[in-house]
């Protein structure tokens, strides 16, 4: 085809990050556009992980057409040499059960999960110098490295990329079975390749490596940020739970800069808001409003604002959204990286992982009040930055301190639960 990219849609970050908002800015209908889509998109990638890698299951690669095209599409080896398309498509989709736990939906997502999951199983090799089970070939989007002999090379094994979106799909599909009551066998074999996979590792320069082996990147400050996929969207690095990863993904961001605005400074925008940096998101954000991208296309490098499309669109409003509420790693985090450009202020209509609704509104930077209603009887474990108090029909609850500003406590559906500072 003619037009932009082939009139491709790009499956290495653009089209997941168009949903990136859908779910905490109260637009999840939108998710089933994306659900239908991946379902005609996996028919298509079953003949192609047949006939061309000899898989079970079904793949997709850097982008797919009105054909839905699952085979490499790209002479360019940094960007085609990439079957981990689904895997990505599939974290989001999954989220939206995050969001809003419905079994019956489940059941409807599992068979491309454990399809994308089976491809994996069939495409993972050992590899000979460290032993683990590694992907190959296998690129890092859309970066270049030098090898050990200083030439530039685009492909390797066991991109870190590739084993952080492997990890997220076995979690979630082994979540899903949980959930269904199915396929424990299976469940098992996720569990047993998972401890084989390559862990994070931190490099030469106290980043979080990219590839396999600690490479030097061809590009330091390539626009391309794939292998921070486990901070944002996943949360398999926090600063909570990993923090010495933590440290190394904000290496990683340093060096990488923000020369770069459009859908990678979105996606930058919520790394940042990831780790309580408010300064940093809102300078991202700003620029994006005020100043030019640098971009190989030169049609996309004279634009202000620089969006470089709607998916740079939709990031900045899911990073905005990260900035003023979180929910990821079972806790419901309020206001954790308001800046001081917008220290008075209010926000309705937040949706929050587990079923929650979420309303909030600050002054100087501080909570003024919150209120927080859930779909479903459970426990919350609900973060902030200071002290507070709950309430549900104008009674404080009582409430469990698990750590310092990090309460737990009992929700019914349906109540609405009042938040004030203390």
């Amino acid at each position: 085809m003619e037009g932009r990219w082939q009139g491709r849609w790009t499956l290495n970050i653009n089209i997941q990050e168009c949903y990136w908002p859908v779910e905490s800015t109260n637009l999840a209908g939108l998710n089933e556009s994306l659900l239908t889509f991946t379902e005609i998109l996996a028919e298509a990638g079953a003949r192609t992980a047949k006939e061309l890698y000899g898989c079970k299951g079904w793949v997709a690669h850097h982008g797919t057409d009105i054909w839905f095209n699952t085979a490499p599409t790209d002479p360019n080896p940094k960007a085609s040499v990439w079957p981990m398309a689904a895997p990505w498509i599939l974290q989001q989709l999954f989220d939206h059960y995050s969001y809003e736990p419905d079994a019956a939906y489940l059941k409807r997502l599992y068979p491309l999960m454990k399809g994308s999951a089976e491809f994996i199983l069939d495409f993972l090799v050992k590899d000979p110098e460290t032993g683990f089970l590694v992907t190959c070939p296998s690129t890092s989007p859309e970066n270049n490295f030098f090898t050990t002999k200083g030439e530039e090379a685009s492909v390797s094994a066991g991109s870190s990329m590739d084993n952080q979106l492997i990890r997220n799909l076995f979690r979630n599909c082994i979540t899903a079975i949980k959930v269904l009551g199915e396929d424990a066998a299976f469940a098992k074999k996720l569990e047993d390749t998972m401890k084989q996979l390559p862990p994070h590792q931190i490099g030469q320069f106290g980043q979080l490596q990219e590839w396999l082996h600690d490479y030097k990147e061809m590009q330091v400050g390539h626009r391309h940020i794939s292998h921070l996929f486990a901070s944002y969207p996943d949360d398999d690095i926090t600063l909570r739970k990993t923090p010495e990863l933590a440290k190394a993904v904000k290496v990683v961001l340093d060096r990488r800069g923000n020369i770069n605005k459009g859908w990678s400074g979105a996606w930058k925008i919520n790394q940042q808001a990831r780790f309580e940096q408010p300064e940093e998101a809102y300078q991202i954000l700003k620029s994006m409003l005020t100043d030019i991208s640098i971009h190989p296309r030169a049609e996309d490098s004279d634009i202000t604002p620089s969006f470089e499309g709607n998916q740079g669109i939709q990031g900045i409003i899911a990073g905005v959204a990260e900035m003023l509420m979180q929910s990821h790693s079972n806790e419901l985090y309020l206001l954790p990286a308001v800046p001081k450009d917008l220290k008075d202020g209010n926000i309705n209509g937040l949706r929050a992982r587990g079923g929650y609704g979420v309303n909030i509104s600050w002054a100087n930077q501080q909570l003024k009040e919150a209120t927080i209603t859930s779909k479903f009887a459970q426990t919350c474990n609900l973060r902030s930055k200071t002290p507070v108090k709950i309430l549900l029909n104008k009674q404080v609850i009582k409430l469990t301190k698990a750590a310092d500003n990090l309460y737990t406590f009992n929700v019914e559906a349906g109540k609405t639960y009042t938040v004030l500072p203390n």
